[in-house]
């Protein structure tokens, strides 16, 4: 069978034009969820049965349970609160579990809906329900009446079955901030509740929990100017991570607490980034420190020093070169005065950032930060001095011998040693600046 010729043209072979790729069509997201008006707990039970052919309705009763529990958190009308909480309480009565098995979760059409969502790759729905479950969580820790099924939920969210998904969650893209968000807020809030209840438990499961290779990475995700823009209310991935962080050195006893210090890489992940921080979020970390952690007497010192290395403390310092942004004051109501705007600076005219410099002994001794902390270290040292001879002249007259005189003799001797030379110190004075005169004296 002889082969097919190609047809003659005159002109010369052209390449075969490629037909244009297809467009990758995103997913359909569907109606965004529409919330119902709570006014009983049988309607809100009918909202959350799960239903797994319809996931639009399963998005609209997690949304009414989302806004139905923001009503009673942060109410428009105090005198509804009550009722609302009595709806509430009466929901909670009936999602108990009817069956004598220990492990038989609380809130089971919820828990079934993550499940389902979690498995079909539902992000909305799968994030929707993790958010209402730490906003439930909240709501019942403020209200004591209401702790014993918020106990029952901790048990719940802290079987393996729910861990894994917030696990899931947890070691999501850096990218899926609506992702991770929610998971970390779940945690904060099972870790926080009832003044720690359950914080042992939660550190106990910490394979799924507190991996630090994924606490670290998370406490690393920062939003960018341009995100932080658009929306100001919405926190960072960061700072979800640390206060969940924050909440273990809150609530966890002594040896969960050593146990974290020795994850190197999430106390550099804590304070890598304090600088870029909202200022509360930066006080919240150093009070936390210093409250849990440095005030703590049943830490053991050479752990706390895990918390103040050179390089936290370097960053700790950077907190004093910090410029707060000035707010944005505009608004569509205000008056144009005619004051011409200010100039955009040509690129020439801007002057490049520099990075802090690295604590270093060929620099640092020249900071006045440094020569005052030298300078007030020396008189403390002079003070004990002259105590310490003190203690000795008392004892040589008390006792007449010459053995207080020699070991008098042999402290002056090594102190002369150690202490720096006078002209050393006269040097020191003379480069202090008349203006500085808490230095001075």
């Amino acid at each position: 069978m002889s082969k097919r010729t190609a047809p003659a043209v005159d002109a010369e072979v052209q390449p075969e034009k490629r037909l244009p790729k297809r467009q990758k069509l995103d997913a359909p997201r569907g109606p965004p969820p529409k919330a119902e008006e709570i006014h009983s707990s049988r309607q809100l039970q009918q909202l959350l049965i799960f239903q797994q052919d319809n996931t639009q309705q399963l998005r609209n009763g997690i949304h009414s349970l989302k806004v139905f529990l923001e009503s009673i958190l942060y109410p428009s009308d105090e005198y509804a609160v009550p009722r609302q909480r009595a709806i509430l309480r009466e929901f909670l009565d009936t999602q108990k579990s009817r069956t004598a098995d220990p492990d038989a979760p609380f809130l089971s059409n919820v828990i079934q809906t993550w499940s389902f969502a979690s498995q079909s790759n539902n992000e909305q729905l799968s994030c929707a329900v993790v958010a209402v479950l730490a906003l439930l969580l909240k709501t019942l820790s403020s209200n004591l009446e209401l702790r014993e099924y918020g106990t029952q939920l901790c048990r719940t969210i802290l079987q393996v079955s729910q861990l894994k998904l917030v696990g899931r969650g947890l070691s999501a893209p850096k990218h899926k901030d609506y992702v991770i968000s929610p998971c970390l807020r779940l945690l904060t809030e099972v870790v926080s509740f009832d003044g720690g209840a359950v914080a042992k438990q939660v550190y106990s499961k910490r394979d799924f929990t507190f991996d630090a290779k994924i606490l670290a990475r998370n406490l690393g995700i920062r939003r960018t100017e341009e995100d932080a823009a658009k929306d100001k209310r919405r926190p960072a991935v960061r700072t979800n991570a640390v206060k969940y962080l924050l909440a273990h050195f809150r609530n966890q006893e002594e040896g969960a607490k050593i146990d974290i210090l020795k994850h190197g890489m999430v106390v550099r992940a804590l304070f890598d980034h304090i600088r870029d921080d909202p200022p509360e979020i930066a006080i919240e970390i150093l009070e936390v420190v210093k409250s849990h952690v440095i005030a703590d007497k049943e830490i053991p010192r050479a752990n706390k020093t895990y918390m103040l290395s050179d390089r936290a403390l370097s960053n700790i310092a950077s907190l004093y070169r910090v410029e707060q942004p000035l707010e944005d004051d505009s608004d569509e109501k205000s008056v144009d005065v005619g004051i011409p705007r200010g100039r955009k600076k040509n690129r020439s005219e801007k002057t490049t950032e520099m990075a802090p410099p690295t604590l270093i002994s060929a620099w640092i001794h020249l900071n006045d930060l440094i020569t005052f902390f030298a300078i007030r270290i020396l008189i403390i040292a002079f003070q004990k001095l002259e105590q310490v001879l003190s203690k000795f002249k008392h004892a040589s007259a008390k006792f007449s011998h010459d053995l207080w005189d020699q070991a008098a003799e042999r402290l002056v001797s090594e102190f002369r040693e150690r202490c720096p030379k006078m002209k050393d110190v006269i040097a020191a004075f003379r480069k202090i600046p008349e203006a500085n005169l808490m230095q001075q004296t």
